[in-house]
């Protein structure tokens, strides 16, 4: 009797394990950090749509894209695993008059008249401060060269300029080598991310738990409250308004209901604002970095189109970077299609009537996965789709109409200009000013190290949140020297 009852019990065990994971695929597959691997896996197999979950498809058809993001397609409750304190934000936003009303009081915010106001702030914690490490090491090394960690440089660079226009202050991250504020931030996302996936630990006695990530997001939570405080004991003093993100949030008005956001709501924003800024454009950074060192004809004629158009010691700014600097432009682009820093897929509901997609009619409700990893490496859109070939970008419009790593239609990334901003003021001037390679000891990654589609191979990497590189403090070396 005892071995039946185990037999049973390891039946009941194992069916619960599958519905578990039929019904809860998209959270599985994110947890293991394995979202662009199979979102490419998938693509491959079953084609531009395929059932992805019960009552859910994944596609993968730029003209799908377009239609589900240009139309009534709202966020699945998918996204309340990024609310925090329990309200809307930006990211997580399913509610359209939610939507509306925040896209008209952040909106003024994010178009690059106001952004050029900001531009000196990203000058000077982006780049300006990168130069200064850099360059204070190259002075005390004797040959001349320096092995620099581009994973780390890269995100304490953008933690400071994130937090420089979300909180109104220096977090001298890159002076300092002080990674506090990202693991801060990476603990609260943590703790976001837990309480999302497993529902019971929002509850007591589960919730004990998660204390060891819960303490970090409660200092970080004080922090941005005070920051929020600081500044509104400022402006009570007269003191003029700084522009930055922290006073677009305070000033923020919907130009119809004249409604502003709260304490709370500000806290979420600011928050959102670090998480999704600051970590996606650092690994646009980094991706970018590694395949020009993958691509060296790539990285020859990138150099070569910088410096054919700006002095040594000119500091060369975003307006200028957009207008003189096409082929740049194209790399990075290339970049976010190839290495996608949201990497997993992205669910959608079908509105009230139902919509057909690739002939097959989904009635309302269903959940539309975007696969991000599946457009962009599409075969019938991207010749050759696995290679690293920025001239696709040039003078072609219908690239970049395919092309949706900042999202599409009306949920079009709120923060897209300013990461442009930041990708264009860095790489630009890195490349001006600096040579870089591959250290001697990465033998395993290299041009002639070739992976299963006879590319070079790119350093191996997982997809949370953003696609990162799996072991950055090896894989994200490299030699750094002046310009001759």
């Amino acid at each position: 009797m005892s071995a039946v009852r185990l037999t049973i019990s390891v039946i009941v065990a194992t069916l619960g394990y599958k519905l578990f994971y039929a019904f809860r695929r998209a959270e599985v597959i994110s947890a293991t950090g394995n979202a662009i691997k199979c979102g490419e896996r998938d693509s491959i197999k079953y084609g531009d749509i395929y059932v992805y979950k019960p009552n859910a498809v994944s596609i993968s058809n730029p003209s799908d894209w377009k239609m589900v993001l240009g139309s009534k397609f709202l966020k699945s409750d998918y996204y309340s695993g990024i609310d925090l304190f329990d309200i809307q934000n930006t990211l997580s936003g399913r509610d359209p008059k939610f939507v509306s009303v925040r896209k008209r009081q952040l909106g003024p915010y994010f178009a690059y008249g106001y952004l050029v106001k900001m531009e000196p702030t990203i000058l000077r914690c982006g780049i300006k401060s990168l130069k200064n490490a850099w360059d204070a090491q190259l002075a005390r090394s004797p040959t001349g060269e320096i092995e620099i960690n581009y994973s780390r440089d890269y995100i304490l660079a953008t933690m400071d300029t994130i937090g420089g226009l979300v909180y109104g202050q220096d977090f001298n991250c890159v002076k300092n080598r002080d990674n506090t504020l990202a693991q801060q931030l990476l603990c609260s996302i943590k703790f976001q991310a837990a309480r999302s996936m497993i529902p019971i630990t929002r509850y007591y006695p589960f919730s004990k738990l998660l204390a060891p990530l819960e303490r970090p997001f409660r200092k970080y939570e004080r922090f941005c409250r005070a920051a929020i405080a600081k500044r509104r004991a400022y402006l009570a003093e007269g003191g003029d308004k700084p522009a930055d993100l922290l006073q677009a949030f305070l000033d923020a008005e919907d130009p119809e209901s004249k409604v502003r956001m709260d304490e709370t709501q500000i806290v979420s924003e600011s928050m959102v604002m670090m998480a999704a800024g600051a970590d996606t454009t650092s690994n646009t950074l980094l991706w970018t970095t590694h395949l020009f060192m993958l691509y060296p004809a790539v990285y020859v004629r990138v150099c070569n189109e910088v410096r054919e158009k700006f002095a040594p010691d000119h500091l060369i700014t975003y307006h200028e970077a957009k207008a003189h600097l096409p082929y740049l432009e194209a790399c990075i682009f290339e970049t976010m299609r190839l290495c996608p820093i949201a990497g997993g897929q992205a669910p959608r509901v079908v509105p009230p009537g139902g919509c057909t997609i690739q002939g097959h009619f989904l009635p309302a409700g269903t959940e539309v996965y975007l696969n991000f990893r599946g457009v962009h490496t599409n075969r019938k859109t991207w010749a050759d789709p696995f290679r690293f070939v920025p001239e696709r970008f040039l003078d072609n419009d219908e690239s970049k109409r395919n092309f949706y790593a900042f999202g599409g239609g009306a949920r079009t990334c709120p923060g897209r200009n300013l990461s442009w901003v930041e990708l264009f003021t860095i790489m630009a001037n890195m490349l001006k000013d600096y040579e870089f390679r591959m250290p001697d000891d990465l033998t395993y990654l290299g041009p002639e190290i070739v992976d299963e589609h006879g590319c070079p191979k790119k350093m191996d990497s997982k997809s949370f949140f953003v696609n990162t590189p799996i072991y950055p403090d090896r894989d994200c070396r490299m030699i750094l020297s002046k310009r001759v």
